[in-house]
């Protein structure tokens, strides 16, 4: 089952898992040491799935105009044991069906690292520019209208 709330809606014990699925994927996992807390937590929207009382997959949308006058789907993760299952198509067609019905005909981007690029099209997302780097991976912006 998605849960989706706004930041001041999360108990503190969801909080804490989402903190710990980001860091462990993110810094432990593939190694990026960043600022995962950007303070950006605070106006997203949070969406999740729980097995057996522990988060396991996650992604955060953030406001309109909080990057390049767009919705922004970010934070995209999922724990070991539950990659591979659909767990991210379930929270990426939830987040992307609630910005539809509430923002339609605005724009979202995804920052998707290299590998992701056809996982990503397969929702609509086109790459947009050239390829960059954010924590040393290879990314592309992909964008779409809602």
């Amino acid at each position: 089952m998605i849960t989706i709330k706004k930041f001041d809606g999360l108990t503190t014990i969801e909080l804490y898992q989402i903190l710990r699925l980001r860091a462990e994927v993110f810094v432990v996992e593939q190694g990026q040491a960043y600022l995962d807390l950007d303070n950006y937590d605070y106006e997203s929207i949070h969406f999740f799935i729980q097995e057996n009382d522990q988060i396991v997959s996650y992604l955060r949308v953030l406001p309109f105009g909080y990057y390049e006058n767009s919705h922004v789907i970010g934070r995209v993760v999922s724990n070991k044991e539950v990659r591979g299952k659909g767990n991210m198509r379930l929270l990426l067609n939830a987040a992307i069906d609630y910005l539809r019905t509430r923002y339609s005909s605005e724009l979202l981007t995804i920052g998707a690292q290299e590998y992701l690029l056809d996982y990503y099209a397969s929702f609509g997302l086109k790459v947009y520019g050239e390829r960059y780097y954010e924590d040393n991976l290879p990314h592309k912006k992909m964008k779409m209208i809602l």
